[in-house]
């Protein structure tokens, strides 16, 4: 029993090595990565494709925007397809200018009002470290294992291709 003690990070340990990680990279970026286009904001709707942290499949923009911004709600305003918030701080107004053509949301969730759910945060890493090591020993190990613990080794990579958010690295 000591040694399955070993095995899992306590809680707290848990939670400074996922902050850690905010404060030094940033967030996941869920609020783009989640909807079928990083330019919801000017649909009608916020559609999203199957997910493990919000189950509707479209929501209004508002009702959205407020899973990222669950302090201080930016001053959002959308009629139809057009929209617009309001930056004020110096920080905000840099960022919003620097990231020039990008989709309006990308900005968004640059700015220090942004948040995503801590459990989500962690559920997201769970899912890309159990994908990385199962595809890897699935390909360092592949002769070395029988057929049916192949199988398995695929089903649990296919397990997560079509509910994980899709990233891509940019500045």
């Amino acid at each position: 029993m000591a040694g399955l003690k070993q095995i899992f990070t306590p809680e707290e340990e848990l939670k400074e090595a996922v902050l850690g990680f905010v404060k030094k990279y940033g967030f996941l970026g869920f609020m783009t990565a989640l909807p079928t286009t990083a330019d919801f904001i000017t649909y009608e709707s916020v559609y999203l494709p199957k997910n493990h942290f919000i189950k509707e499949e479209s929501l209004t923009t508002e009702n959205y925007l407020s899973y990222f911004y669950p302090f201080d709600k930016p001053d959002f305003r959308k009629s139809g397809m057009e929209s617009g918030w309001s930056v004020t701080d110096r920080e905000g107004i840099a960022i919003t200018m620097a990231m020039g053509n990008a989709p309006q949301a990308v900005s968004m969730e640059l700015q220090k009002e942004y948040a995503e759910r801590y459990d989500w945060v962690v559920k997201e890493f769970i899912d890309l470290a159990f994908t990385f090591v199962a595809s890897f020993i699935y390909y360092t190990d592949y002769d070395k294992i029988d057929g049916q613990t192949r199988s398995l080794y695929r089903q649990g990579i296919s397990a997560f291709g079509g509910i994980s958010p899709t990233y891509r690295i940019a500045l």
